[in-house]
């Protein structure tokens, strides 16, 4: 019986760490600023940082106010980064 218990245990912890280790991190961030320029290159920065660490991660950007001109090409000192977090999955 002590068998049992103790294989269905075992089972039990594989089992859990199988489905801990393909939980998919979601990520949202808000960016509002695109004035300061250290703070993009610091945001652009911080969104590789975080697909390293988790490449599996999905994330998503949203923009507003004065950020919206992180992502307008024009004024954008970051187009190229953009366009391969994009690449990477990361939606704007």
């Amino acid at each position: 019986m002590k068998i049992i218990h103790f294989l269905v245990l075992c089972m039990f912890l594989f089992v859990s760490a199988e489905v801990a280790a393909q939980k998919k991190h979601k990520v949202v961030f808000q960016f509002t600023n695109a004035v300061d320029t250290m703070q993009q290159k610091a945001f652009t920065r911080q969104l590789f940082n975080l697909l390293e660490h988790w490449p599996t991660a999905k994330i998503e950007v949203v923009v507003y106010n004065q950020g919206i001109g992180y992502l307008m090409t024009k004024n954008s000192r970051h187009v190229e980064e953009i366009k391969k977090l994009k690449e990477m999955g990361v939606d704007f």
